[in-house]
């Protein structure tokens, strides 16, 4: 059982928090590469079922260290992408890049794939390669005060962000970036607006309920093809990254702050190598 310690599953949920916050960062792949991914579908699962007692509380302890992470980082990311956005983004980056080997060994892919497994990584790195073409779909304007229309459109946004904690390689915070809506979301948590935040809630549990037991029967009967999916949506979001967020950045950087870039995307590299678990030995 990967949640006896309350200790370790409440700092569970603040890396969970805290990778649903990066642009192109995937939730779910960080919970694969920390070790507890099925334990987290099966809980979530097991929440509508006559498991729930047991559910309860390390889903508690994992909800309020993700939400503990994002009330404390929010505002860090939200300064950061507003003052240093091309360093922000540099770094992010580095973190994404750094989960591909990480994962490669995880899935086993050399021993596991085969062609075509390929071909499905390929078609995800294709479908989130399409993001490049999209600076903002701008489909609802958040400005104003909230209506029906709205808050639909945020519970929408809140299915979405949910999926992420639970389909490896899907950014929650990347599709927000795509939707216009990321902003909007991080400027909301910093201002405490419930309207906003009950809405994207709302909507977050619908998409566990539906996602959950969806992605745990497409893991028991074609983990192999989910993984190689996952895995595309993973490299597919470096590209996304690097033309529509680090490119556009800052197009006047200048050599210093290139330079910086590079060393910070490198540290992200290093950052999630080092924090990730290492296997037992024996």
């Amino acid at each position: 059982m990967k949640f006896k310690s309350s200790l370790k599953t409440f700092l569970y949920g603040i890396c969970l928090g805290i990778s649903l916050l990066p642009p192109g960062f995937s939730a779910a792949t960080v919970a694969m590469i920390l070790g507890i991914y099925e334990a987290l579908i099966d809980l979530l699962n097991d929440l509508f079922s006559k498991k729930i007692k047991q559910t309860l509380k390390p889903l508690t302890l994992l909800g309020v260290g993700a939400l503990t992470a994002i009330f404390l980082f929010s505002s860090v990311i939200r300064a950061t992408m507003n003052g240093f956005p091309l360093l922000t983004m540099s770094f992010f980056l580095g973190l994404i890049v750094g989960t591909v080997p990480l994962l490669y060994k995880q899935m086993d892919v050399k021993s596991s794939f085969g062609f075509k497994h390929y071909l499905f990584t390929l078609l995800a790195v294709g479908l989130t390669s399409i993001f490049i073409l999209y600076q903002n779909l701008n489909l609802v304007d958040l400005d104003g005060a909230m209506s029906i229309g709205k808050i639909m459109f945020l519970m929408v946004v809140g299915m979405l962000v949910s999926s992420s904690l639970i389909l490896p390689g899907l950014s929650g915070a990347l599709v927000l970036m795509l939707l216009g809506a990321y902003q909007f979301l991080l400027d909301s948590i910093g201002t405490l607006n419930l309207v906003v935040l009950g809405s994207v809630t709302l909507g977050g549990l619908l998409g566990l309920i539906i996602c959950g037991k969806l992605v745990k029967y497409l893991m028991a009967q074609h983990e192999v093809v989910m993984n190689a999916i996952s895995m595309g949506l993973v490299i597919g979001s470096i590209p996304v990254v690097f033309v529509r967020e680090i490119l556009n950045a800052d197009v006047s950087a200048g050599l210093l702050e290139g330079i910086i870039s590079v060393i910070l995307g490198i540290a992200g590299f290093v950052l999630v190598h080092v924090l990730s678990p290492r296997p037992k030995s024996g």
